[in-house]
Protein backbone atom coordinates (compact mmCIF):
# COMPACT_ATOMS: atom_id res chain seq x y z
CA UNK A 1 0.00 0.00 0.00
CA UNK A 2 2.82 2.36 0.88
CA UNK A 3 4.57 1.63 -2.42
CA UNK A 4 1.34 2.31 -4.31
CA UNK A 5 0.96 5.66 -2.52
CA UNK A 6 4.51 6.68 -3.41
CA UNK A 7 3.97 5.61 -7.03
CA UNK A 8 0.78 7.65 -7.35
CA UNK A 9 2.47 10.64 -5.74
CA UNK A 10 5.28 10.51 -8.29
CA UNK A 11 2.76 10.40 -11.14
CA UNK A 12 0.94 13.40 -9.67
CA UNK A 13 4.14 15.43 -9.30
CA UNK A 14 5.26 14.57 -12.81
CA UNK A 15 1.86 15.60 -14.11
CA UNK A 16 2.12 18.93 -12.29
CA UNK A 17 5.59 19.51 -13.68
CA UNK A 18 4.43 18.79 -17.23
CA UNK A 19 1.47 21.11 -16.86
CA UNK A 20 3.75 23.83 -15.57
CA UNK A 21 6.11 23.45 -18.54
CA UNK A 22 3.17 23.45 -20.96
CA UNK A 23 1.92 26.67 -19.43
CA UNK A 24 5.26 28.44 -19.99
CA UNK A 25 5.05 31.48 -22.22
CA UNK A 26 7.89 34.05 -22.42
CA UNK A 27 7.07 37.55 -21.28
CA UNK A 28 7.49 40.46 -23.67
CA UNK A 29 10.69 41.55 -21.91
CA UNK A 30 12.10 38.01 -22.12
CA UNK A 31 11.32 37.88 -25.82
CA UNK A 32 12.96 41.26 -26.46
CA UNK A 33 16.01 40.15 -24.47
CA UNK A 34 16.19 37.00 -26.56
CA UNK A 35 16.26 39.05 -29.77
CA UNK A 36 18.98 41.31 -28.36
CA UNK A 37 20.98 38.32 -27.18
CA UNK A 38 20.70 36.87 -30.67
CA UNK A 39 21.98 40.15 -32.11
CA UNK A 40 24.84 40.41 -29.62
CA UNK A 41 25.92 36.82 -30.14
CA UNK A 42 25.75 37.09 -33.93
CA UNK A 43 27.70 40.36 -34.04
CA UNK A 44 30.34 39.10 -31.60
CA UNK A 45 30.88 35.96 -33.66
CA UNK A 46 31.01 38.04 -36.86
CA UNK A 47 33.61 40.43 -35.44
CA UNK A 48 35.75 37.55 -34.18
CA UNK A 49 35.64 35.89 -37.59
CA UNK A 50 36.44 39.13 -39.45
CA UNK A 51 39.34 40.03 -37.18
CA UNK A 52 40.92 36.64 -37.92
CA UNK A 53 40.43 36.82 -41.68
CA UNK A 54 41.51 40.44 -42.22
CA UNK A 55 44.70 39.31 -43.95
CA UNK A 56 44.32 40.68 -47.48
CA UNK A 57 45.19 44.10 -48.75
CA UNK A 58 43.64 46.95 -50.65
CA UNK A 59 42.72 44.84 -53.69
CA UNK A 60 40.36 42.75 -51.52
CA UNK A 61 38.80 45.76 -49.81
CA UNK A 62 38.10 47.94 -52.86
CA UNK A 63 35.40 47.13 -55.43
CA UNK A 64 36.47 44.53 -57.97
CA UNK A 65 36.57 47.03 -60.84
CA UNK A 66 39.19 49.16 -59.12
CA UNK A 67 41.70 46.37 -58.56
CA UNK A 68 43.23 46.59 -62.07
CA UNK A 69 43.56 50.35 -61.56
CA UNK A 70 45.48 49.82 -58.33
CA UNK A 71 47.77 47.47 -60.25
CA UNK A 72 48.26 50.19 -62.87
CA UNK A 73 49.19 52.69 -60.18
CA UNK A 74 51.84 50.28 -58.99
CA UNK A 75 53.32 50.02 -62.50
CA UNK A 76 53.44 53.83 -62.70
CA UNK A 77 55.89 53.92 -59.82
CA UNK A 78 53.43 54.46 -56.97
CA UNK A 79 53.97 51.06 -55.35
CA UNK A 80 55.27 52.50 -52.09
CA UNK A 81 52.40 54.95 -51.86
CA UNK A 82 49.76 52.33 -52.63
CA UNK A 83 51.35 50.00 -50.09
CA UNK A 84 51.02 52.77 -47.49
CA UNK A 85 47.33 53.13 -48.29
CA UNK A 86 47.03 49.35 -48.24
CA UNK A 87 48.51 49.13 -44.74
CA UNK A 88 46.35 52.03 -43.63
CA UNK A 89 43.16 50.31 -44.78
CA UNK A 90 44.12 47.05 -43.09
CA UNK A 91 45.03 48.68 -39.79
CA UNK A 92 41.89 50.82 -39.81
CA UNK A 93 39.67 47.86 -40.62
CA UNK A 94 41.40 45.90 -37.89
CA UNK A 95 40.65 48.70 -35.44
CA UNK A 96 36.99 48.58 -36.42
CA UNK A 97 36.74 44.86 -35.75
CA UNK A 98 38.73 45.09 -32.51
CA UNK A 99 36.53 47.86 -31.10
CA UNK A 100 33.36 46.60 -32.72
CA UNK A 101 31.77 44.79 -29.78
CA UNK A 102 31.40 47.92 -27.68
CA UNK A 103 29.87 49.91 -30.55
CA UNK A 104 27.54 47.12 -31.68
CA UNK A 105 26.37 46.34 -28.15
CA UNK A 106 25.67 50.00 -27.50
CA UNK A 107 23.52 50.15 -30.62
CA UNK A 108 21.71 46.94 -29.65
CA UNK A 109 21.05 48.34 -26.19
CA UNK A 110 19.58 51.55 -27.67
CA UNK A 111 17.41 49.70 -30.20
CA UNK A 112 13.66 49.77 -29.62
CA UNK A 113 12.07 46.49 -30.67
CA UNK A 114 8.44 45.98 -31.58
CA UNK A 115 7.13 42.55 -32.47
CA UNK A 116 10.08 40.65 -30.98
CA UNK A 117 8.27 37.33 -31.41
CA UNK A 118 8.01 37.95 -35.14
CA UNK A 119 11.77 38.45 -35.28
CA UNK A 120 12.42 35.13 -33.54
CA UNK A 121 9.92 33.47 -35.88
CA UNK A 122 11.27 35.32 -38.91
CA UNK A 123 13.89 34.60 -41.56
CA UNK A 124 17.31 33.22 -40.67
CA UNK A 125 18.79 36.74 -40.56
CA UNK A 126 15.75 38.71 -39.37
CA UNK A 127 17.48 40.12 -36.28
CA UNK A 128 20.53 41.23 -38.26
CA UNK A 129 18.37 42.96 -40.86
CA UNK A 130 16.39 44.76 -38.16
CA UNK A 131 19.56 46.08 -36.53
CA UNK A 132 21.00 47.14 -39.89
CA UNK A 133 17.85 48.97 -40.94
CA UNK A 134 17.35 50.72 -37.60
CA UNK A 135 20.90 51.45 -36.43
CA UNK A 136 23.24 51.28 -39.44
CA UNK A 137 23.67 55.05 -39.73
CA UNK A 138 24.25 55.38 -35.98
CA UNK A 139 26.82 52.58 -35.96
CA UNK A 140 28.65 54.07 -38.94
CA UNK A 141 28.70 57.49 -37.28
CA UNK A 142 30.26 56.07 -34.11
CA UNK A 143 32.86 54.16 -36.10
CA UNK A 144 33.56 57.17 -38.28
CA UNK A 145 34.41 59.34 -35.29
CA UNK A 146 37.06 56.86 -34.15
CA UNK A 147 38.51 56.43 -37.63
CA UNK A 148 38.69 60.17 -38.28
CA UNK A 149 40.71 60.66 -35.11
CA UNK A 150 43.08 57.84 -36.06
CA UNK A 151 43.68 59.15 -39.60
CA UNK A 152 44.40 62.79 -38.75
CA UNK A 153 48.02 62.10 -37.91
CA UNK A 154 48.72 59.93 -40.98
CA UNK A 155 50.01 61.93 -44.01
CA UNK A 156 49.83 58.89 -46.31
CA UNK A 157 46.07 59.33 -46.55
CA UNK A 158 46.71 61.78 -49.40
CA UNK A 159 47.47 58.80 -51.67
CA UNK A 160 43.89 57.69 -51.27
CA UNK A 161 42.88 60.68 -53.40
CA UNK A 162 45.27 59.51 -56.13
CA UNK A 163 43.73 56.05 -56.18
CA UNK A 164 40.16 57.34 -56.13
CA UNK A 165 40.82 59.93 -58.84
CA UNK A 166 42.27 57.29 -61.13
CA UNK A 167 39.43 54.89 -60.38
CA UNK A 168 36.74 57.50 -61.03
CA UNK A 169 38.29 58.32 -64.42
CA UNK A 170 37.36 54.88 -65.71
CA UNK A 171 34.56 53.61 -63.47
CA UNK A 172 30.83 53.91 -64.08
CA UNK A 173 30.05 53.78 -60.37
CA UNK A 174 32.13 56.55 -58.86
CA UNK A 175 33.60 56.51 -55.37
CA UNK A 176 32.84 59.63 -53.38
CA UNK A 177 33.49 60.79 -49.87
CA UNK A 178 36.50 60.78 -47.61
CA UNK A 179 38.78 57.89 -46.79
CA UNK A 180 37.23 57.46 -43.36
CA UNK A 181 33.77 57.32 -44.94
CA UNK A 182 34.89 54.62 -47.35
CA UNK A 183 36.61 52.56 -44.65
CA UNK A 184 33.60 52.87 -42.36
CA UNK A 185 31.03 51.94 -45.00
CA UNK A 186 33.06 49.00 -46.29
CA UNK A 187 33.87 47.59 -42.85
CA UNK A 188 30.42 48.04 -41.31
CA UNK A 189 28.73 46.49 -44.34
CA UNK A 190 31.07 43.53 -43.94
CA UNK A 191 30.11 43.24 -40.26
CA UNK A 192 26.39 43.08 -41.08
CA UNK A 193 26.95 40.55 -43.86
CA UNK A 194 28.96 38.31 -41.54
CA UNK A 195 26.44 38.88 -38.75
CA UNK A 196 23.63 37.56 -40.93
CA UNK A 197 25.60 34.40 -41.59
CA UNK A 198 26.38 33.93 -37.88
CA UNK A 199 22.73 34.47 -36.93
CA UNK A 200 21.73 31.67 -39.27
CA UNK A 201 24.18 29.34 -37.51
CA UNK A 202 22.84 30.27 -34.06
CA UNK A 203 19.24 29.68 -35.12
CA UNK A 204 20.19 26.18 -36.26
CA UNK A 205 21.95 25.52 -32.94
CA UNK A 206 20.56 27.92 -30.30
CA UNK A 207 22.51 26.21 -27.50
CA UNK A 208 25.73 27.43 -29.16
CA UNK A 209 25.00 30.89 -27.77
CA UNK A 210 25.56 29.49 -24.25
CA UNK A 211 22.60 31.45 -22.92
CA UNK A 212 19.91 29.32 -21.24
CA UNK A 213 17.26 32.03 -21.27
CA UNK A 214 17.75 32.67 -24.99
CA UNK A 215 17.59 28.95 -25.77
CA UNK A 216 14.41 28.53 -23.72
CA UNK A 217 12.64 31.50 -25.33
CA UNK A 218 13.82 30.72 -28.86
CA UNK A 219 12.81 27.06 -28.64
CA UNK A 220 9.39 28.05 -27.28
CA UNK A 221 8.63 30.15 -30.36
CA UNK A 222 10.01 27.46 -32.65
CA UNK A 223 7.72 24.92 -31.02
CA UNK A 224 4.73 27.21 -31.54
CA UNK A 225 5.56 27.48 -35.23
CA UNK A 226 5.66 23.72 -35.57
CA UNK A 227 2.20 23.17 -34.08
Amino acid sequence: MRLLTIFLACIFLASCSTTKNNDYRPSESETINAVKNLMSGSSANALTMLSKTQQNGIESILPEEVRPIISTLRTLGLTKEITKVDNLLKSSSGMIYAQGNAIMNEAIKDLKINGAANILNGNDNAASLLLKEAMSSTIKSRYNDKISSALKAIPETKYWDIAVSTYNTFAKNKISGSLEDFITDTAVDAVFEAMSSEETKIRKNPASLNNEEFTKVFEYYQSQQNK
